[in-house]
């Protein structure tokens, strides 16, 4: 059984059965080569934590999102190497800023990159904005204006960031380089600061489910 990737990143809950793997195979070098790390990626995006992830989550957002127990083998199937969660993010929300982004959005609510009057813009200058009160409240999250995205708030994130993760980068979507634009007195208090987590690129996709 293969897992494809879009299924898993909505932000929607998933209906489980008999048939949902409990063990995953992993490709790629064997764990002598790259070992396994605490946070892994099993459809190309952070989907595998490990006990430390999931409980200060759970201290966050308590039974909001789901953690499915999952078993890991090496390539062939046979040698266990190790356990964790499959983790599906359980909250859809729209966070973006309803008109501090640039290019704006367009009216479905997306970012209109295609947008005429922005066409000749410098994209230097692009920026995402989040809307402060959106957000308050939340803490890990898939906005539905942004494909593929995992957000968290400042305060989840760091405390995951300190916890030493290994497998684990992020963006503090405040800063210049992930966060176009100067933040300016206007627009100061409405912006809402979230961070970006991702698997790194030392972390192996398992890319096969076995039961």
């Amino acid at each position: 059984m293969r897992i494809g990737k879009s299924s898993w990143h909505k932000g929607r809950s998933v209906k489980v059965d008999e048939n949902f793997p409990t063990k995953l195979k992993r490709s790629g070098p064997g764990i002598k080569r790259a070992k396994l790390l605490d946070v892994n990626r099993q459809t190309g995006s952070l989907d595998l934590v490990n006990q430390t992830f999931k409980d200060i989550v759970e201290e966050f957002e308590p039974g909001m999102h789901q953690f499915f127990p999952m078993e890991y083998y090496d390539s062939k199937g046979k040698v266990k190497i190790g356990d964790g969660y499959w983790m599906v993010i359980c909250q859809r929300l729209d966070t973006l800023h309803d008109t501090l982004c640039v290019p704006p959005r367009n009216d479905r609510g997306f970012i209109d990159k295609f947008n005429e009057d922005y066409k000749d813009r410098d994209k230097s200058l692009d920026r995402i904005a989040f809307d402060k009160e959106k957000v308050s409240g939340h803490h890990m999250w898939h906005d539905k204006f942004l494909s593929m995205s995992y957000l968290f708030s400042d305060t989840l994130a760091e405390r995951l960031i300190g916890a030493g993760l290994t497998g684990l980068s992020y963006r503090n979507l405040k800063k210049p380089n992930a966060y176009s634009g100067a933040v300016t007195k206007r627009n100061r208090a409405a912006r809402q600061t979230c961070f970006k987590l991702t698997v790194n690129k030392t972390a192996i996709h398992a890319e096969r489910s076995i039961r």
